[in-house]
């Protein structure tokens, strides 16, 4: 039942290159932009950490269009574009932000540079899952509440 956490906290554009592997059960977070990405919007891939960010874009474009032409509501158009904006700005390497991999089946990957010596701007916290994401995953079933 050993789960991962995977916390990056990138200092260089050089962490755009880091080979990522993010399983179909992760999620990814960047805290400093309030964003949290499920893992069914970019499933699982075996990439780059630049790549990773790259297909959250274009999947958050793709799903949704509307967010991006005129008939956008204003506030969503424009949070959208916002999102998007300062994605492209970690992707160009001119911001530097935590990204965070959260895999219940603990089956994710970020790349130590430093290895076989700890990365220090990389922490991997093992959790045991709760109920809740063993049913997600498939693995209970959990009784209903108010079984009669």
């Amino acid at each position: 039942r050993s789960s991962d956490l995977l916390e990056l906290t990138m200092t260089t554009a050089e962490d755009l290159n880091r080979d990522v592997l993010k399983s179909e059960t992760a999620t990814v977070a960047i805290p400093d932009m309030d964003l949290e990405v499920q893992s069914r919007l970019i499933g699982g891939r075996f990439t780059t950490l630049e790549g990773l960010i790259v297909e959250i874009r274009d999947g958050l474009k793709k799903l949704n269009p509307f967010g991006f032409g005129d008939s956008a509501e204003g506030t969503v158009q424009e949070k959208l574009k916002r999102v998007v904006e300062k994605l492209d700005t970690i992707v160009r390497g001119d911001w530097m932000t935590k990204v965070v991999i959260d895999d219940p089946a603990g089956n994710s990957y970020v790349q130590n540079y430093y290895a076989p010596d700890p990365d220090p701007n990389l922490v991997i916290v093992k959790y045991d899952r709760t109920a809740e994401q063993d049913e997600d995953m498939g693995f209970i079933k959990l009784a209903p509440e108010n079984d009669e």
